[in-house]
């Protein structure tokens, strides 16, 4: 065999081809290459995919919280690190940093990452900086304002004459920038996390992120449970339909006892906000400090969620939802455009449902006047049309309510009861007097015999 396969070797050289083993051997260091290679660059692109992330570094809890969402809206995925947990090796990962304390600045000017420092963070700016008390603040914003509020202390931008476009309006009409930029990091001494102050810290962190297209307004009717008022419900649901507002119906998770009639109601009622313009979104869970799981929360949701895909309800759960505020917060801040306009991120601003139906409507005259531009949250996620054309029914249906067990009336039982057993006794000791008699009677004779 040995003999025969050199001769094979030796003809396929003499033609100028390649042996079957070395031809093998080739075909087999191919194939590791190609599979080695596959193996390599998902980790390339995973290493790729962390450089992206949005380190955010506080000092309060509050501060995380508000950035965390505002970097949400913005549609990116953040990673936020206390000043305890902070490291300069953390700060490697991060392509933008956002920060309200001052332990990373040093690194992050070192290492060139861009950057937005809030309040104490900007101590070492390089600009004068100086403390108000006991102001009035108000704030502008290109066509923006908002009316002064009274603040006990405050750390800004010396006031100048002609300060940027963005700026802060003190009580005697001093105004001074709301941000400055130096190198790779741009500086905010003063901030809110409500109202316009909240707006122009968006549009810091959107200039930072290079997502400055704009966002989407959204309205939505918050905090909505299966035992909620929902005939209220479906009476704003058509006043909104009837007034062309598309709007977000933010639905309170719930995990037990969705086989009862009363799910039944409440999942048609969804069914006929969809009918209305209305999307579903899922409210985050709420958890109470110290409360214990009885089972995870992942479980319990899929349950809900298979629950409202049985009953043909179409629900929208993303981590990106827009950013909240509450209806006083948008109606505090005037423009000099007719149109109201939209935030560089996309935002959503909540009425709750309990409302009375008077202010209600006052909500729905101001929201006209405003001239909000709103837009249809679903049409992100679907292009579907939901009609169902059903009627939303009564909140007064005996099926959906538990009805009061009626207490049982044992009276009349016991008196019919009695006058049964009056009549057996009564027949009993009737019969036995009878047998008496005759056993009396036939006694008698037999002892006179």
């Amino acid at each position: 065999m040995g003999r025969k396969r050199m001769q094979e070797n030796k003809r396929f050289k003499e033609k100028g081809g390649i042996p079957c083993h070395l031809m093998a051997v080739n075909l087999i260091l191919i194939l590791c290459t190609i599979v080695s290679a596959l193996g390599f660059f998902p980790f390339t692109i995973d290493a790729e995919e962390k450089k992206d992330e949005v380190l955010i570094v506080c000092r309060k809890e509050t501060d995380s919280v508000f950035l965390e969402r505002m970097v949400r809206a913005l549609e990116c995925e953040p990673t936020v690190a206390s000043e305890r947990d902070y490291n300069s090796e953390i700060l490697e990962q991060a392509a933008y940093v956002i920060t309200t304390s001052d332990i990373c600045v040093k690194d992050v000017k070192e290492k060139g990452v861009p950057a937005v420092c809030l309040g104490e963070a900007c101590k070492d700016a390089g600009f004068s900086v100086k403390e108000e008390k006991n102001v009035n603040v108000g704030l502008e914003s290109g066509p923006y304002s908002e009316w002064p509020e009274a603040e006990n202390s405050i750390y800004c931008f010396a006031p100048a004459d002609s300060p940027e476009t963005e700026a802060l309006v003190m009580s005697d009409g001093r105004k001074a920038a709301f941000m400055m930029k130096k190198g790779n990091i741009s500086y905010i001494p003063f901030y809110r996390e409500k109202g316009l102050g909240a707006v122009m810290t968006g549009k810091a962190i959107a200039g930072l992120l290079g997502k400055q297209e704009g966002g989407n307004m959204y309205l939505a009717v918050d905090e909505v449970y299966p035992f909620s008022d929902l005939d209220r419900l479906c009476a704003v649901a058509d006043r909104l339909y009837e007034n062309g507002i598309p709007f977000i119906v933010r639905v309170m998770p719930v995990y037990e006892n969705l086989d009862y009639p009363a799910f039944e109601r409440y999942a048609q009622i969804l069914r006929y906000v969809q009918a209305r313009n209305g999307t579903v979104l899922l409210h985050p869970p709420v958890v109470r400090e110290g409360e214990k799981e009885s089972e995870p929360y992942e479980i319990k949701k899929e349950r809900f969620t298979k629950a409202l895909e049985e009953q043909k309800i179409f629900y929208v759960d993303t981590e990106y939802t827009p950013y909240v505020f509450t209806w006083e917060e948008i109606r505090n801040i005037n423009t000099t455009q007719k149109a109201f306009g939209e935030f560089e991120f996309d935002s959503m601003f909540t009425i709750p449902l309990s409302l009375p139906a008077e202010e209600f409507e006052a909500v729905l005259c101001q929201i006209n006047d405003k001239w909000l531009t709103l837009s249809d949250y679903k049409q992100k996620f679907t292009n579907r049309k939901f009609q169902y054309y059903e009627d939303p029914g009564s909140n007064e249906g005996e099926d959906f309510f538990a009805r009061e067990k009626e207490q049982a009336n044992f009276e009349e039982l016991f008196d019919k009861g009695d006058k049964i057993l009056l009549l057996v006794v009564g027949g009993a000791l009737f019969i036995f007097f009878i047998l008496l008699a005759i056993g009396r009677k036939w006694y008698r004779r037999k002892f006179y015999r």
